[in-house]
């Protein structure tokens, strides 16, 4: 399955109008789109739906990113298939084809309607093919991105099934968004975990008062559509790009990001109904949270935000500027890095090897396994 004559075969039918096609249908798998998909289910299609659709995606990116860092599986080599994306990373699983069985494949299953079926099926498929055709995953990586995320679909869809015995407290609802994650967090960290685990923190605890402090009806006339999802855009672009560009890295990226959360389930909602585009809100489910437990969590959500802010003030002021060494300033490869597999195409590592001598780097990283004898 690390074989890479399925993706030469697949590649015999390219054409420069297919390789457009692909690398465009592709980003439909990227973060970007899902920073889309997500809030639009929530804010105009059903705020429900969109609660489970967001936490099934989360953990599914989460859990993939987890086996991508501690496998670190290499993808497809330039010098063997045509690689049309640049992309870095390990590649075992796909995260585009998870995360498109993770979203479609529930949206599919809560709807229960058979056009969203069919396009679910279609959108599927087709990101499996185009991440083969662009060369950016062996079969096994699409494969493990397929069956993961529709384990976890299936999973999630007859747990939301089951009869609740009983509703938990708010406190301790609370308390495991909360737990969990940060437990999590030390397991794999990256700007995406990051990301992940912030915003799984801030949507659902924010969400347990949404429904009560700022309800909204997700569908309601054309007009008041358009404008709450150019609205709830506008607001989530400037948040994101507020935080890429000052946030520092660690906690206080995490809960930058937990913040940008409270945006989507409280903020945009909370203008809504300011603007009058919220409707007639039907009746919340779950027990209404007591206005005590409203403030404290108003007073925890500005500390929090009082420490991103210092955070990013303090590291754009107080810690000082690393001026660039000579050598970045040269027009020559620096560092060069192998990442070797174990049994998977040793004869790279000499190859490896004999460029950076070549190139003078300055910093040569060599990640070598044994081989079988040894």
């Amino acid at each position: 399955m690390f074989d890479i004559g399925l993706i030469q075969a697949i590649q015999k039918l390219s054409s420069p109008v297919l390789d457009w096609c692909f690398r465009l249908f592709t980003q439909l798998g990227s973060h970007y789109a899902y920073m889309l998909v997500l809030p639009f289910v929530y804010w105009v299609v059903d705020r429900r739906v969109g609660r489970r659709l967001t936490g099934i995606f989360l953990a599914s990116m989460w859990l993939n990113g987890l086996i991508k860092e501690y496998w670190m599986l290499p993808r497809p080599s330039p010098d063997l298939v045509r690689v049309l994306s640049d992309e870095g990373g390990p590649g075992f699983p796909s995260g585009h084809v998870q995360g498109t069985v993770t979203v479609w494949g529930y949206l599919a299953l809560a709807f229960a309607r058979r056009w969203l079926t069919w396009l679910a099926a279609a959108l599927i498929v087709l990101m499996c093919i185009s991440r083969l055709y662009l060369g950016l995953h062996f079969p096994a990586d699409v494969l493990g991105g397929l069956v993961l995320g529709l384990v976890l679909v299936l999973f999630y869809h007859w747990l939301t099934l089951r009869p609740r015995r009983r509703e938990m407290a708010i406190g301790w609802r609370i308390f495991w968004a909360v737990f969990v994650p940060v437990l999590l967090y030390p397991l794999y960290q990256s700007s995406a975990a990051e990301q992940i685990i912030g915003f799984f923190i801030g949507f659902f605890t924010a969400d347990l008062f949404a429904w009560h402090v700022a309800p909204f009806e997700p569908r309601v006339s054309p007009g008041k559509q358009v404008a709450k999802v150019l609205i709830g855009y506008a607001g989530l672009a400037v948040l994101v790009a507020v935080h890429m560009l000052f946030v520092p890295v660690g906690w206080p990226g995490v809960f930058g990001f937990s913040l940008i959360a409270l945006w989507v389930t409280m903020g945009a909602p909370a203008l809504f109904r300011a603007l009058g585009l919220a409707g007639e809100a039907g009746t919340p489910p779950g027990p209404r949270p007591s206005d005590k437990a409203v403030r404290r969590y108003a007073v925890a959500a500005a500390i929090v935000a009082a420490f991103v802010v210092g955070s990013t003030v303090y590291v754009g002021t107080a810690v000082p500027a690393v001026a660039p060494m000579d050598a970045l300033r040269q027009d020559r490869p620096l560092i060069i890095a192998h990442a070797g597999a174990k049994g998977l195409a040793p004869e790279n590592t000499m190859v490896a090897f004999q460029t950076a001598v070549q190139a003078g780097v300055d910093v040569l990283e060599m990640d070598v396994h044994l081989t079988a004898d040894g």
